[in-house]
């Protein structure tokens, strides 16, 4: 499965390469290159013969699929509901081949070197075209919009969604018993990594994703109840405000354009002042959303049936569009989903403490709240990072059982 394991790993480290082949509709312009990588790997998997790994966390994602094709028959654009199915059900595929795979403590540290990698490489890149690029050297991708950081991903607010869920794992498994396990090599690449997304992150002005960053930070705060967290706390807060002072004169048009998203999505709501960016969000995505659930209750406008019929954009909130474009049916196969994925993170307490595993959950079980925050703006569903570190969480919770098993022999002898 070496072959196998080459495809997955690419598919990972390309994943933040969200540019796709082209086009506005169609299948081609929701496909990236990691996708390619990925279905390679899926091909391989079971030309190899290897059995479809089943479980009530896995089924929970099948069921979702189920309910949103259903909304298929009453979409009002049935070819995009169709798309929207088939890249969701590619993504449980990637997820499962790669839960099938990485199930040893070995192999889970590769995966977890392997999203450091993609993380490390795609913050890099965003940081050298924004600041270096930005200075008359030639960039590694194009530029999409004036003082916009964007690295491989197709506009900033995917960047900063994929930084939050690099960020908020990676530092997860930094601050775990797991970390200590790793050789040097290993430990100095997901600390150069969780600093090169943590300024990156700085760049990408998604607010959704600072929010969530905010909130994910304060929990594990409140969590833990040290004073070494608070100092931390302290201290990247003020780093945050030196850096953004910064780039006032490193890189002005960032400056400018984070400067006028934080007073266009924050400031001015905040004193009651109406915006073009405030009075938009409101009009397309609640009330769009709304109302194409009163239209049809069952299934909404159908999953991608949204734009074009309710709005001149897509529902940016995973929540909004799930009540919007998959109606009763989406919410009910959302929810088992979630339950699950929650279920999954938030382990008893009464598993030993000194179980690695166990340990990197909890350490994340405060930091995921940020994100299920920033999914109210942002539709994670569709992301391959979500996929992966869902793939990552899934296994950490299996090999708890694992370590134990290998504890009590430990013991025995």
């Amino acid at each position: 499965m070496i072959l196998y394991e080459f495809f997955i790993f690419l598919f990972i480290l390309t994943s933040f390469i969200t540019r796709t082949f082209g086009g506005d509709d169609g299948l081609f312009s929701r496909i990236i290159v990691a996708d390619i990588f990925g279905a390679i790997a899926i091909l391989i998997y079971f030309i190899d013969g290897k059995k479809y790994f089943s479980s009530n966390r896995i089924n929970s994602a099948w069921i979702l699929i189920a309910a949103f094709a259903l909304g298929i028959f009453g979409s009002y654009f049935p070819l995009k509901s169709l798309f929207e199915v088939i890249i969701l059900a590619f993504l449980v595929l990637i997820f499962n081949s790669i839960v099938s795979h990485y199930n040893t403590p070995e192999k889970f540290t590769r995966l977890i070197i392997a999203f450091a990698y993609a993380s490390l490489i795609g913050s890099a890149i965003g940081l050298y075209d924004i600041f270096i690029g930005g200075h008359g050297l030639p960039r590694i991708f194009p530029e999409r919009a004036s003082g916009e950081a964007v690295s491989g991903f197709r506009n900033a607010g995917q960047a900063g969604a994929y930084m939050l869920i690099s960020i908020v794992t990676l530092f997860a498994f930094y601050t775990s018993t797991l970390f200590k396990l790793l050789n040097s090599n290993q430990r100095n690449l997901i600390r150069l990594t969780l600093i090169f997304s943590f300024l990156f992150f700085i760049t990408t002005g998604k607010i959704a994703a600072y929010i969530g960053f905010l909130v994910s930070f304060f929990c594990y705060f409140i969590y833990k109840r040290n004073i070494k967290v608070l100092i931390g706390t302290i201290l990247v807060a003020s780093l945050i405000g030196f850096i953004v002072i910064r780039f006032e004169t490193a890189a002005p048009l960032l400056y400018d354009r984070l400067v006028r998203k934080v007073q266009t999505r924050i400031l001015e709501p905040a004193e009651g002042k109406e915006n073009n960016a405030g009075s938009n969000f409101i009009k397309a995505n609640f009330g769009g959303a709304l109302q194409a659930f009163i239209d049809n209750p069952l299934t909404g406008s159908g999953i991608g049936g949204f734009l074009n019929r309710y709005g001149r954009y897509e529902v940016h909130s995973t929540y909004l569009k799930i009540v919007g474009e998959t109606g009763m049916l989406g919410i009910i196969g959302y929810l088992v989903f979630m339950f699950y994925f929650i279920k999954t993170i938030f382990i008893p307490s009464k598993i030993q403490r000194k179980n690695p595993y166990a340990n990197f959950l909890r350490e994340l079980s405060p930091l995921i709240i940020g994100c299920i925050i920033s999914w109210g703006y942002t539709y994670h569903l569709r992301k391959r990072e979500f996929w992966i570190m869902f793939a990552i969480v899934f296994l950490a919770y299996r090999l708890i059982n694992v370590w134990k098993i290998n504890d009590v022999k430990n013991e025995a002898e």
